[in-house]
C-alpha cells in the first residue's frame, strides 16, 4: 500500500488549486482498507479534515467544515478516480478561489486495519499574491506582515470563533502604509552653464520620488515655469536677457529639493550694440550741440565786449586830439568889433 502526491503547486490568488492523492491497495490489503482522508497537513498528519473518500468510492465533504473552518466552506470539492491498467486509485481535490490564507501543506492519509494504521503524504501549495511569503499568524492570533508595501493599505477583518460554536465576533482594523519617498534628482546641470548667443538654452531637471515630484523653474527669483509635464527648461535663440541665476525645485508630500545654475550667454548682441551705438551717437550730437551753443554764446559775448572797448577807446582818442573851443564873453566880443567914427 503506497501513497503518491503531486509536486508542489504555485497558483495565483483568485484561481483554483487542483491536486491529486494517488494510492495503491494490494489484494492482501483490500479487506482491511477503510478510507482516505484529505485535509490540512501538520506535524505528519491531518490537522483539519476537508473531505473523505470511503472504501466504497464515495467522496464526503467534512459536514463540520463550515464551523471548523468557514473559510473553506463551499470551496472544496473532490472526485474519485481509478486506473485499472496501473491498478491504482486516487482522489482529485480542488480548492476554488484560492486566497493567500490557503497557502500551506495539504495531506492525504489512508486508514486501514483494526487499529487504523495510517499512511500519508503531503503537498505544498504556494499562493503567488501580494502577501506571498510575507504573511504569518502567530499562536495568539496576531497577524504579522513582513516587508510592508503600499498595496498592504487596506481594511483587515479578524473573526474569532468560539469553542461552543456560538456566533463569531469580528473586528476591523484599517491599515495605512505611508509609501511616500522624498524627491531625488536623477538629472541636473552643473553649477555654471555657458551658452552661445543665439543658440538653444536647455537646462535639465529630472527627479524621482513617491508620489511623483512636481518640478518648477525660477529665474533670479520669479517663477518662469510651473508644474508642466516637461521638467526641463528650454529657450530658443538665447539672448543676453536669458542670462542669470536659474533654480529648479522638485517637491512632493515627502519633501522639497532644489538646485541652482548660473547661465552665462557668450557673444555680443548685435541689436543691443546697434542700439548702444545709436544711443552713443545721439549723446555725441547732444554734446556737440551744447558745445557749439556755449562757443557761440562765448563768441557773441566776446565780440560785443570787443566792440564796446573799441568804441570807448576811439572816443577817448578823439577827445585828446581836438582843440579846446572857448567862447568869448559879450565884452570881449564888443571889443573885437571894428569901431567906425561918423562925422
Amino acid at each position: 500500500m503506497t501513497t503518491v502526491w503531486s509536486p508542489p503547486l504555485s497558483v495565483q490568488p483568485g484561481s483554483n488549486a487542483s491536486f491529486q492523492c494517488q494510492f495503491y491497495v494490494g489484494e492482501a490489503d483490500k479487506p482491511v482498507f477503510d478510507h482516505v482522508t484529505v485535509g490540512l497537513w501538520k506535524r505528519g498528519g491531518i490537522s483539519l479534515t476537508l473531505l473523505t473518500l470511503t472504501k466504497r468510492g464515495s467522496v464526503i465533504i467534512n459536514p463540520k467544515l463550515n464551523k471548523e473552518a468557514p473559510l473553506y466552506g463551499g470551496r472544496v470539492h473532490g472526485r474519485q478516480w481509478s486506473n485499472t491498467t496501473a491498478n491504482t486509485s486516487g482522489i482529485t481535490v480542488e480548492i476554488e478561489h484560492v486566497e493567500e490564507s490557503d497557502e500551506g501543506y495539504y495531506g492525504c492519509s489512508i486508514f486501514f486495519g483494526a487499529f487504523k494504521q495510517v499512511l500519508g503524504a503531503s503537498v505544498k501549495i504556494n499562493v503567488q499574491g501580494p502577501y506571498s511569503n510575507r504573511l504569518n499568524i502567530t499562536l495568539n492570533g496576531t497577524l504579522k506582515i513582513d516587508n510592508m508595501e503600499g498595496s498592504d493599505s487596506n481594511i483587515y477583518k479578524c473573526k474569532v470563533y468560539r469553542v461552543n460554536f456560538t456566533s463569531p465576533e469580528s473586528y476591523f482594523v484599517t491599515l495605512h502604509v505611508d509609501t511616500s519617498v522624498s524627491p531625488k534628482f536623477t538629472e541636473r546641470e552643473p553649477s555654471r552653464v555657458h551658452v552661445q548667443l543665439g543658440s538653444v538654452l536647455f537646462l535639465k531637471c529630472k527627479a524621482e520620488g513617491v508620489p511623483k515630484p512636481v518640478v518648477t523653474w525660477r529665474k533670479d527669483g520669479p517663477l518662469i515655469q510651473n508644474k508642466t509635464d516637461e521638467t526641463y527648461f528650454k529657450r530658443e535663440n538665447a539672448s543676453k536677457d536669458d542670462e542669470g541665476k536659474y533654480e529648479c525645485e522638485a517637491s512632493n508630500s515627502a519633501g522639497v529639493i532644489t538646485y541652482k545654475v548660473d547661465v552665462i550667454i557668450k557673444g555680443k548682441d548685435s541689436s543691443n550694440s546697434s542700439s548702444n551705438n545709436n544711443t552713443n551717437n545721439n549723446k555725441d550730437w547732444v554734446i556737440i550741440a551744447i558745445v557749439f551753443i556755449i562757443l557761440f554764446v562765448i563768441g557773441f559775448i566776446g565780440a560785443g565786449a570787443t566792440w564796446y572797448f573799441c568804441v570807448l577807446k576811439k572816443k577817448m582818442n578823439t577827445s585828446q586830439n581836438s582843440p579846446t573851443v572857448r567862447y568869448n564873453t559879450q565884452e570881449e566880443q564888443a571889443a573885437l568889433q571894428p569901431q567906425t567914427n561918423f562925422v
